[in-house]
Order: C-alpha cells, then structure tokens, then sequence
C-alpha cells in the first residue's frame, strides 16, 4: 500500500485524535447512542462514589418493587442495590476519570483506548512490513475505520480492540526478530485474558492463538504454547477476581443472560444464517458490494489468479461497489424522501469494510511468499476467527455502526493491507488510484458516523430531559420502552422509574402506588401508542375502589423520536348508574 510521508502520517493522525476530542466535547455528558451504556455508566457511578464492596448503584423504587420484578433491563438485583451485567471492568477504569473530572470525562477511556488502538494497527502494518513507519497505518485506523465512532461511545469496543491489537503486535515483532519468544506469547494471553472481562467474545480466539503458538512443532514452540496458555489463564482468573471483588459474581450476568436467549432460539442455523444476512446485506447494495469483494479476494488469493486480468477488474469493482454502497445509494434513498437516520444507517457494513475494499486490490501481483507469511496469516485467521466466532455464539440483531462486534477484525486486517505495497504491473496507476479512492472515500463516511452518534446521544439526552420536565422529583415513572430508564443519566436517581410490558405489571404497580401512598405517577413510551399497554382500559381500579385516571397526556417530538407521556392520579370513588362498566 502506498504510504505517505511519516510526518505527513503523524500530522493526519494527530488532526484525526484533536478532531474526535473536540466532537467529543460537544456531546452531552451522559446522552448515550446505545442504551446498554445506562446500566454500565450507573456502575461507573458506583465504582467512583459509591462505598464499601461489594458495589452496585442504588435502586431509587425498591420500595415500590421489593421483589424486583420490575427493575431495567441489563441489569440484576444484589442484596438491595442493582449491578451492571455487563464485564466490570470498562466501567471500573472509567470511574477514574470519572472520579477526577465527572461525566464530561466518561469518554475519555475509549477515545484514549482508540488511540492506542490505532497506533497499535499503525505499528503492526510496519512490523509486517519491516520497517518503522508506523504513523500513516495508524491515521488510517482512527480516521477511516469504525474506530472513530467507538472512540465517541460509552461503550468498551476500542478498550477490547487495543487490548487484542496490542497483544499481537507483541507477538509479531517478536517474530520479526526470528526468535520464538514465550513472554511475548504469555503477554498476548494476558491481554486476551484480561480482555475477556472487557467484551467477552474476545476468549473465543483463543484455541486459534493456541494453534498458531504450537505450530510447527518444536520445543520453542511448546514453551509458547504453555507460556500463551498460562498468560490467558491468569488473565482470566484475575479478572474474575475482581468481578467477585467488585459486583460479588465471578461471572457476568450476561453471559448467562444470553446463554438462555440463546437456547430458546429455534433453527440455530437459521437464526445465525439471518444474523449474518442482516450484517452484510441489510440492504442490496452492501449484500452486492460484499459479494464482488469475497469473489475479488477469491481470484487474487489462488495462483492462476493472481496476477491475472479478471484479478484486477474484480479488485477495482469491489472498490467501485462498497463506495457506492456506503454513499451513492444512501444519498438517494435520502433525497427520495427517507430520513438520514433510516436512509444512511443502513449502509454501515458497507461502512465497515469501504477501506478494506482495496485489500483484494493490494493482494494482486503479490509474491507467494508474501501472501505465505506467517505474521499476515496470523491476524488474518485472527480476523476471521473473531467474526466466525460471534455468529456461532448467539444470534446478533443489532450491529450499530460498522458492525460494532468486528471492530478488531477490521483493525487486523486494515493492518495486513497497509503492510502491502502496490504490485508492478499492468494497470498499476488505477490500482493505486483505487485504493486512495477508498481509503479517501471511508474517511468522510466514518464522519457521517460521527453526526449520526452525536445525533443518537443528544436525541436520547433530550428524550430524559423532557421526561424529567413532565414528571416531578421522586415520581415514579412506569414505562413499556427499555430504552427509557436506561438513557435516563443521573436522572436515574431523581425519579423512580420502574420497567413493565404488561397490564398486569402496571396494575400490581398501581396497587403499590396506592399501598405506598403515591398520589400521582408518569407512564412513558416510545414505542406505542398513547396508553400502550393499558389499551384495554385507561382507567385502573384499586381494591378500596379509588380509581387512578389519567388527568394530563402528551406527545413531544424529540427529533427522530415521539415521547408519549400520560400522567395518572389516585381520584375517590364516583357512584356509578347502574349497568355501567369501568374502563
């Protein structure tokens, strides 16, 4: 791949992180694009607050819901506090900027996480290479790929990518130096084994690893082999320690949450073939974009293809079909009448792998020798591994931008092509202009990434203002939207919100209300209509025959969003004309 000067790399890179930070300063401190970022920011909270161990975050309505019956999702009851069921340790290394400068700085470990991130990308291509320019692969990892996005999201995908990255950089350069070296083996099963307590798929690329540190047989390669296994052992068991040190449970509840949802899925095949479906194709673009550049890398990587003509043509229109995934169909569907937020999103795989479009490009003409080596088949088979193993693991339904699960793969890959140069050759200048064209063309792509998330988290920001403004100071707040209580902030603990997707659990409510001696309560949706689960009936009747009616209701467009709110309270008893029914 052709490279640019170094300083003109590190100036790309360092404009790249100062451009994510000032983005980053803009985005409301706790207006998340996911809501799974609610329960583990509350658990940051409790790490930087909180006292004693060990330490979950308090549940303002346990006394309305004793049983917990309707507490948020992801979240689980320990003693009379909730915890996070995701991996504690993302949120426990956020609680120290947290602790230093508040909720602005909650953002501060993943953009750091990105950056080592994609210096380490940066670092590998030129191990691969054998050289030390290490700036312009990095300035493609932070600008061009998804990892700008995750460096802006309370979410802990750039932690587990640099932990992995990182690891292997270790053992490549080690490999470099053409000694077989156990404690750079142990190292990446260190950082594999830690990184499993960041995001758990990551420990399912660990009997690959495994492999690749036995093979080929040799006393170096045993001692590898017991020094990888031994690292990833105790990165494991010192990572359940501090699950059991800090929530009381060795295990993330989510593992066993998704275990369960997993099992009652019918047709695993099925259910994994329409995860896989939903991640490539989601629209017929990408699915066409993903089929040229599967046949492209097919014909470059076989011998008799390699330097041919269909070789070349296949590389560049793969180029041509993920650019016009990711921007061409998109732009219509938008100026024919879709939202930005329906018409772009759905071309985030294309997103994904718009930059590793030109792999097959930069494949072409290579030296077997080249496409033989064991440090680029390493992380390639890494790469694959890692995707491979997602969609065994469980069904996916929700891939956010880029593909969210793949963040590492796409980092390992960017770096075996950023290690290519360009193959001599025919066609050589419109290969080369391929691959700036698509390395240009993913930079602007990841920005519109950028305005999407900054769109998602004040959406959300606002969506918990305005229901605050509804309600009153510790009102509770019964709602049918998961997302609700989740993107709520530290508004979490100004009211008392409680989770319930049945008239039945509204009613039991209702009856604690009144056993509790509340005398008003909020229902909130987002996701029906204005009485949602209470379509049978507004009207809800206690057994001392009072009657909780709604007396305000409302519906406030929030940007892309409709926030229905209804306000109920406990009224006396009316005589009835006979034959009359109480809805």
């Amino acid at each position: 791949m052709a490279t640019p000067a170094p300083r003109l790399g590190a100036l790309v890179f360092t404009v790249a992180a100062l451009a994510l930070l000032a983005v980053l300063a803009t985005l409301p401190p706790t207006g998340f694009f996911s809501a799974d970022s609610g329960p583990k920011y509350w658990q940051c909270v409790a790490f930087a607050e909180g006292e004693g161990w060990p330490r979950g975050f308090d549940y303002p309505a346990r006394d309305l819901d004793p049983e917990r019956r309707h507490i948020p999702p992801f979240t689980a009851p320990i003693g009379d506090r909730l915890v996070s069921i995701y991996p504690v340790l993302f949120p426990l290394l956020a609680a120290v900027p947290e602790l230093a400068a508040g909720d602005r700085a909650l953002r501060l470990l993943p953009w750091l996480a990105a950056l080592a991130a994609a210096w380490a990308t940066g670092r590998l291509a030129s191990a691969l290479r054998g050289d030390s320019l290490t700036w312009p692969g990095a300035a493609a990892a932070l600008a061009a790929t998804p990892l700008a996005f995750y460096a802006l999201a309370v979410w802990e995908h750039s932690l587990a990518a640099a932990m992995v990255v990182a690891g292997l950089l270790l053992v490549v350069e080690g490999e470099r130096d053409g000694a077989r070296m156990p404690w750079r083996w142990g190292a990446l099963g260190l950082m594999v084994g830690l990184g499993t307590w960041v995001r758990t798929e990551v420990v399912l690329v660990t009997p690959l690893l495994l492999l690749a540190a036995a093979w080929p047989h040799g006393p170096a390669t045993r001692r590898a082999a017991l020094a990888l296994g031994g690292g990833c052992a105790m990165g494991l068991v010192g990572g359940a320690a501090v699950q059991v040190a800090t929530v009381g449970r060795w295990l993330p509840l989510h593992v066993a949450y998704h275990a369960e949802s997993s099992l009652r899925t019918h047709g695993f095949l099925a259910s994994r073939l329409a995860s896989l479906e939903r991640w490539i194709a989601p629209h017929w673009s990408c699915g066409l974009a993903a089929a040229l550049w599967l046949v492209a890398l097919a014909i470059t990587l076989c011998r008799p293809g390699s330097r041919s003509r269909a070789g070349e043509i296949a590389g560049i229109a793969a180029v041509a079909a993920a650019v016009a995934a990711a921007t061409v169909v998109p732009a219509v569907r938008w100026l024919s009448g879709a939202a930005p937020t329906v018409a772009f999103p759905v071309s985030a795989p294309a997103a994904t792998w718009i930059v590793l479009s030109a792999l097959p490009v930069l494949l072409w003409g290579q030296p077997r020798a080249v496409l033989n080596d064991r440090c680029r088949v390493l992380l390639a088979a890494v790469a694959v591994c890692s995707i491979a193993a997602v969609f065994v693991a469980r069904p996916v339904r929700s891939f956010e931008w880029g593909g969210r699960l793949f963040l590492t793969a796409v980092l390992l890959l960017l770096a075996v092509m950023a290690s290519l140069p360009i193959a001599d050759g025919p066609w050589r200048r419109l290969r080369r202009a391929a691959v700036v064209v698509a390395v240009a063309t993913a930079v602007p792509v990841q920005a519109l990434g950028l305005v999407l998330l900054r769109h998602g988290a004040t959406t959300h920001q606002r969506i918990a203002v305005e229901l605050l403004a509804f309600s009153e100071p510790d009102e509770p707040i019964v709602t049918d939207s998961y997302m609700l209580p989740l993107i709520s902030g530290r508004g979490w603990w100004q009211r008392r919100f409680l989770y319930a997707t049945g008239r039945p659990g509204v009613e039991r409510l209702a009856a604690s209300f009144a056993q509790h001696g509340v005398a008003r309560w909020t229902y909130a949706t987002l996701e029906r209509g204005p009485t949602g689960v209470l379509e049978d009936g507004r009207v809800l009747v206690d057994a001392d025959g009072r009657r909780w009616i709604p007396v305000l209701e409302e519906e406030r467009e929030v940007r892309s969003e409709r926030l229905r709110l209804v306000r109920f309270e406990r009224r006396q008893p009316r005589p009835l004309a006979a034959g009359t029914q109480v809805r």
